[in-house]
């Protein structure tokens, strides 16, 4: 009990950390944005917000990796929690066109699923409205960065905090239940619960962090990039393009499968 406290309250600090840093970064935009404005000072601030969304969650998201980065350095539990061991390239391959091909089929999923307009519309406004940006970066943020930030912060200390003190299908439960709720859209929560999950058990299978940020910048690279140009093809097309995609991705599971299990750490001292 006393250790499922202390595991809650790190992963709520975490979190609380996640917010304010983007709450300190957002009313810094906010005042470069209303400096040396005159009259509405407050619509200043917010149009200057949304056309810069991309730049201030890239700004964001380097601190987050920042952070992280210096507190693993500090915690040896938190380190081993995140996992950032090395992984063979055959692996990183599979892993980027799993990601390629889960971007399509949620496409396809999108296009094919009854979900009410409102929400349909709702879902590309936040869409649209958190990438607003230069496309450079845009790219940087979408694709780069954003995943990697949030691989350390979901998958690594949130996911391995969970996992030291709970059952597996419980830690993997909750930490995809926080990616999910973080997207705030509905539409965009529950793929994103569903991708969380396809992430966490990438990093299970591959033991590194790597495997599954691969996988993460992938499905961003191909959802924000490649698979939009789906929408305007007969729903056939989408139907083709999913199988297909489905089928690579089986065949990237079999072949991670049949690779040979590098040896931990600990088990080499167990050997010893």
């Amino acid at each position: 009990m006393k250790q499922n406290s202390k595991t809650l309250i790190k992963v709520l600090i975490f979190l609380l950390l996640y917010f304010l840093t983007q709450a300190l970064i957002t009313a810094i935009f906010a005042a470069i944005g209303g400096m040396g404005v005159e009259g509405d000072i407050q619509g200043a601030m917010e149009t200057y917000i949304a056309e810069n969304a991309a730049l201030i969650s890239l700004v964001h998201n380097a601190l987050v990796i920042l952070l992280i980065l210096l507190y693993c350095r500090r915690s040896a539990e938190t380190r081993e929690d995140v996992r950032l061991r090395s992984i063979r390239c055959i692996e990183l391959t599979c892993c980027a066109a799993t990601g390629v091909c889960a971007a399509f089929i949620v496409v396809t999923l999108l296009s094919l699923l009854p979900i009410p307009g409102e929400l349909m519309s709702s879902y590309s406004s936040a869409i649209t409205a958190s990438t607003a940006g230069a496309p450079p970066v845009r790219f940087l943020s979408v694709v780069i960065v954003a995943p990697i930030a949030e691989e350390l912060l979901f998958r690594g200390v949130i996911y391995g905090a969970f996992r030291r003190t709970s059952r597996r299908g419980v830690a993997i439960a909750a930490s995809c239940a926080i990616f999910g709720i973080m997207h705030q859209n509905p539409v965009w929560m529950v793929y994103a619960f569903l991708m969380g999950l396809g992430l966490t058990l990438t990093l299970d299978a591959c033991g590194s962090l790597f495997a599954a940020t691969a996988l993460h910048m992938a499905f961003n690279l191909a959802g924000s990039y490649l698979a939009p140009l789906m929408y305007a093809m007969p729903i056939y097309i989408h139907i083709l393009l999913a199988l297909g995609c489905g089928y690579i991705v089986g065949y990237c599971i079999r072949r991670m499968k049949e690779l040979p299990k590098p040896s931990t750490d600990t088990q080499s001292e167990k050997e010893e």
